[in-house]
């Protein structure tokens, strides 16, 4: 549901709540559900995750006053009248009037993310989360860039963590971050070049946590804009291909 205005869309999500949506936190911005519909989104992309193209950024969070099991066009003007009083009210008659950008999303391949990110797992909605608000930070402004890149690879340790126990589940005893990285990497690059990748990304997020530490002593974190955008793609990638695992794997135990 979409409403244009000047250069910027503003996009209204509605998402179900569950159980897992429950959190003591005063920090939260955005509830397991949102990260789950969200990420589908920004991953389905044909082409490639693209910075920009997805940038989510609530601004106006809330629980709705109702319940329904169907997502139709009452459903629709319901949220546009509970919104109507809002500094949102110029854009609600807008709503329903969305159209997805051609060749754009894959709408099937979102529906399966969608499908496979667990919203009780709470290591993947985390790296999830922080893969989403690296691209908020990029899009804010060059102030934050350090910022988006350390989140961006608070999002890729997360996808070795995913790897490192679903080797656990396999068997393989007490799995180290080399055999996880290999698994994430395999089929797509050599396991010796893997290792160097990820180990250099490992030395920049040890530079960009600690302001003393065994990489450099640099008062400003030696960083390429490539370290951002080359680890956005490289991240976005791995969690389609965990995550379509997973799915795939689903299907093959129930067809249904």
């Amino acid at each position: 549901m979409l409403a244009e205005a000047f250069w910027r869309s503003y996009i209204f999500s509605v998402v179900r709540q569950t159980e897992y949506d429950k959190h003591e936190s005063e920090v939260c911005w955005a509830l397991p559900s949102e990260i789950r519909f969200w990420a589908s989104i920004a991953l389905a992309y044909q082409a490639k995750a693209a910075p920009l193209s997805m940038c989510m950024y609530p601004s106006l969070p809330g629980t709705l006053p109702f319940t329904t099991d169907r997502f139709d066009h009452s459903f629709i003007w319901k949220v546009a009248l509970h919104f109507d009083k809002t500094y949102l009210g110029a854009y609600v008659g807008e709503l329903g009037c969305y159209e997805r950008g051609k060749d754009v999303l894959d709408p099937l391949l979102q529906r399966r993310l969608m499908d496979a990110i667990d919203p009780s797992d709470s290591v993947l909605i985390r790296g999830l989360s922080s893969f989403l608000k690296a691209n908020v930070l990029y899009s804010t402004d060059h102030l934050f860039m350090e910022e988006a890149t350390l989140l961006m690879f608070l999002a890729m340790e997360a996808t070795l963590e995913i790897a490192r126990r679903r080797l656990e589940r396999r068997g393989v005893q007490n799995p180290a971050f080399d055999d996880a990285i290999d698994y994430v990497a395999s089929g797509v690059a050599p396991k010796d070049e893997a290792l160097e990748y990820f180990r250099k990304c490992y030395d920049k997020r040890v530079v960009l946590v600690h302001p003393s530490n065994r990489v450099t002593a640099d008062f400003v974190p030696l960083l390429w804009a490539d370290d951002f955008y080359d680890n956005y793609d490289v991240v976005a990638d791995t969690y389609r291909r965990l995550l379509l695992e997973q799915s795939d794997k689903a299907r093959t135990v129930d067809p249904e």
